[in-house]
C-alpha cells in the first residue's frame, strides 16, 4: 500500500484553525499583513483568552503573542495601520516553566525612504 504526501500532509496536519509555529520550526519569510482579527478560546477552568491573529495570505491565520502585539503596536501604531505592513516572520524556541516550545516571531521591516543605490555616508 502506498501513501501521497497529499494523504501524509493529512494525516499529520495540526487541529488548530491556526498556522502553528512548531510545524515551522525553519520559517524566515517576509510576509504582508491582510487584515488583524480576535478570537478567544475556553480553558479547561471554564474561563475565556482573548487573543489577536493575523491573516497573512498563509494557509491558516497566526495567533500574536502579546509580545508580538507590542512590537507591531510600537512600531505601527494603531490597529487600522497594520494591514499591508511587510514583516519578517521567524520563529523562536522558549523555555517556560523548563519546557521548551516555540513561538512565532513577527518583525515590522521599516519603510525605507532611501535610494537602494545611495551611497553610504562612511
Amino acid at each position: 500500500m502506498s501513501v501521497t504526501n497529499e494523504e501524509l500532509e493529512a494525516l499529520f496536519a495540526s487541529d488548530s484553525p491556526y498556522l502553528k509555529a512548531l510545524d515551522n520550526i525553519e520559517m524566515r519569510k517576509t510576509i504582508t499583513i491582510k487584515s488583524v482579527g480576535q478570537d478567544s478560546y475556553e480553558q479547561d477552568d471554564g474561563r475565556h483568552d482573548h487573543f489577536v491573529f493575523l491573516d497573512v495570505g498563509a494557509s491558516k491565520p497566526i495567533k500574536l503573542s502579546k509580545t508580538n502585539g507590542r512590537e507591531l503596536i510600537g512600531a505601527l501604531g494603531n490597529v487600522s495601520n497594520w494591514p499591508g505592513t511587510k514583516c519578517l516572520l521567524t520563529v523562536k524556541s522558549y523555555n517556560i516553566d523548563g519546557k521548551n516550545t516555540f513561538g512565532w516571531v513577527v518583525s515590522p521591516i521599516p519603510k525605507d525612504d532611501t535610494d537602494p543605490d545611495e551611497e553610504i555616508p562612511f
